[in-house]
């Protein structure tokens, strides 16, 4: 009987618990669902005024929500938002976060590019020989650290052969291969976790290029260009980076948003 009543317990403190996470997961989506059903309203309705104001409180909920669950289809949705918005170089930055999440999204793709053409940016891709040869930046980061892994096993694939390789006559291609694939590998390695952030002007700034202890603003960047950064611990809140002109300066913190 005591038995019976133990099983009993458990199995309704197990459906408490599920009903529980039930409710749990339903209201951590209502946030979600009520935003878009705002981006809805907004995209349908014709008044300016109402039209900015429910886009604006849709973005609120998804930024909130992509801090606490960040997700290539919430950076998407916060993306969309802005450009309705008018606010490019913010859309053209949660487009690039969401293009690492979602490399090969189709309608992501097209709205970065007409982002790109309604801002008016030139010059927007940071050139990265290494990165273009390989297309290591087009990978998700589960595909980049795959490939890594990948190569890896291959090398020890290697290692295991130049047991037996010598042995029958073949020192030079055993040494020859996994010399070239440990070379590979830590070329790969070095620049998946050592090549510099990128990030997107978010707000006009001017590039500030320090000379003799002087600041001095060379050129206007404007909202969705792309950056390189090449240092955050700069005092002041200035953050120093790398054009996709090569030109080395000094931007406020504030105007940037990494991806």
């Amino acid at each position: 009987m005591t038995k019976i009543l133990q099983v009993l317990l458990i199995t309704l403190l197990s459906l408490s618990f599920g009903r529980c996470l039930g409710e749990t997961d339903s209201s951590a989506n209502f946030g979600i669902d009520q935003a878009l059903e705002k981006y809805a309203k907004a995209e349908s309705t014709t008044d300016r005024s109402e039209r900015e104001k429910l886009f604006n409180e849709a973005l609120k909920t998804f930024l909130v929500e992509a801090t606490a669950q960040p997700s290539g289809k919430l950076f998407y949705n916060i993306g969309n938002t802005y450009a309705y918005l008018g606010e490019y170089g913010f859309a053209i930055a949660f487009y690039r976060k969401a293009e690492g999440l979602m490399p090969r999204d189709p309608a992501l793709h097209q709205n970065l590019q007409k982002v790109i053409d309604l801002a008016g940016v030139s010059g927007y891709q940071i050139e990265s020989p290494v990165a273009d040869m390989i297309g290591l930046r087009s990978f998700s980061p589960l595909e980049q650290h795959l490939l890594l892994l990948g190569l890896a096993v291959f090398s020890l694939v290697l290692f295991s052969l130049n047991v037996w390789l010598p042995s029958i006559g073949f020192k030079w291609v055993s040494r020859v291969s996994i010399a070239c694939t440990l070379l590979l590998i830590i070329s790969l390695a070095s620049y998946h976790f050592f090549m510099p952030p990128r990030a997107v002007i978010v707000k006009a700034a001017g590039l500030r290029i320090t000379q003799m202890s002087v600041n001095e603003a060379r050129f206007i960047l404007h909202p969705g260009e792309m950056v390189e950064v090449l240092d955050m611990g700069n005092k002041g809140g200035l953050v120093r980076v790398r054009t996709a002109t090569s030109v080395t300066g000094y931007l406020p913190q504030e105007v940037i948003c990494i991806v």
